[in-house]
């Protein structure tokens, strides 16, 4: 270690559980700050727990509001729970996360449109309002997933979002580094803009619950006493 990090054998035993190829990304490049030492990456691993912590309610309650409300529109516009086992409804793509997600559905519980819904993923469901569904799934989704907004929404507004979230809410959930990406914060806002068109008052509870903006405003200072106890 380097510069003025607290050199100790319980920080090197830390990085060495941790691993040093897992801290890596949270290493800044020699010329940017040449006396960069375990402590610095220590810093900035556990700022990126707080981070992913603080974007969890939002992506949980995202993805929640958008395949149940998806589910529920669907089930009304062709009168059964069970509307993805329709005749030449989904393509491909779609048909083999059904399979995937079933395949995972004891046998015994399959009776159950429930089990379906919680285990397809965020993609599947970002995936139904892709342009290949305009004319079939697009209108019965727009019209009442989405019925919480001041003017009329296009499917291309409400299609592109899922995708520009669904990486970094990948990120966030494989326990990846997220504390360097630029866009962080627009991340976080679109996150809350989406839920908000899907349910207005689900969108002030996580509002409540929302801490992202003074984790991501305060850096990481609030844990230098944390890693410093353990020097």
């Amino acid at each position: 270690m380097t510069g003025d990090s607290p050199e100790s054998g319980r920080v090197e035993e830390l990085v060495r559980s941790l691993s040093v190829e897992r801290l890596q990304p949270y290493r800044l490049p020699k010329k940017v700050s040449p006396d960069e030492g375990d402590y610095d990456w220590l810093l900035r691993y556990v700022w990126n727990i707080r981070l992913c912590e603080s974007l969890y309610p939002g992506l949980q309650n995202l993805e929640t509001a958008l395949r149940n409300g998806m589910h529920g529109a669907l089930s009304a516009a062709y009168g059964t729970e069970f509307w993805f086992r329709e005749e030449g409804l989904l393509d491909g793509h779609e048909r083999k996360l059904l399979l995937r997600a079933e395949s995972h559905i004891p046998a015994n519980r399959r009776k159950v449109a429930g089990k379906y819904v919680a285990e397809l993923n965020f993609g599947f469901w970002a995936s139904l309002l892709h342009r290949r569904y305009h004319d079939s799934l697009v209108p019965k989704v727009m019209k009442a997933a989405f019925p919480r907004r001041t003017q009329p929404l296009k499917r291309s507004t409400v299609a592109g979002e899922p995708e520009a979230i669904r990486k970094p809410r990948n990120r966030v959930f494989h326990h990846e580094p997220i504390w360097n990406n630029p866009q962080l914060a627009a991340l976080h806002n679109l996150i809350l803009q989406y839920i908000a068109w899907l349910n207005y008052e689900l969108f002030l509870v996580t509002r409540g619950v929302d801490r992202f903006e003074e984790v991501h405003g305060a850096g990481t200072a609030p844990y230098k006493e944390t890693i410093a106890q353990i020097g």
